[in-house]
């Protein structure tokens, strides 16, 4: 109707919000932990922990966003979404062996040979046929645990170990 007279409008208005929904693998964690009430067009984010032996691997999910170190930021919020941490064990020689499992985690080896069944792998093992040496830290040619089970120095090139006569 046509207003005839001094009259009071009243309007309310509420934000519009989404909800982002965080999840994490094993391996880690993505704090806050809990759905998040997001602002329309306001950005969120994220603190994504590998645990001990992980690595993060990736962070995704349908919001969009950059991780920085171990900072998710979304992108702006325009509907609910989620936000998905997954986790790596960590490979430090990068031959697809995770080191919890790796006989040889600094140097790569994806066939984990170890010849003398030692736990040693055969590319990190001096003595690949002989099952109670492993190293050899002063370069002598003899075994760091020989040398110590003879009395001499497993770090000093010069004291090699007497053998006894026959």
């Amino acid at each position: 109707a046509a207003i005839t007279s001094d009259c009071t409008v009243t309007a309310s208005f509420s934000e519009i919000t989404h909800t982002v929904t965080p999840s994490a693998g094993s391996g880690g964690s993505i704090s806050p932990s809990t759905a998040q009430t997001v602002v329309e067009n306001a950005t969120t984010t994220f603190t994504v922990t590998a645990n001990s032996g992980y690595e993060i691997d990736t962070v995704g999910g349908t919001c969009g966003g950059s991780l920085l170190d171990s900072i998710y930021t979304t992108n702006a919020i325009t509907s609910d979404c989620s936000v998905v941490a997954s986790f790596a064990a960590f490979d430090s020689d990068s031959d697809g062996v995770p080191d919890s499992t790796d006989n040889c985690p600094a140097i790569s080896n994806a066939d984990q040979a170890d010849q003398d069944a030692d736990g040693a792998g055969d590319v990190c093992d001096a003595f690949i046929y002989d099952p109670k040496e492993t190293t050899d830290t002063d370069g002598d040619g003899w075994g760091d645990n020989i040398e110590l089970e003879a009395g001499s120095s497993p770090s000093d090139e010069a004291d090699m170990p007497r053998l006894p006569r026959t």
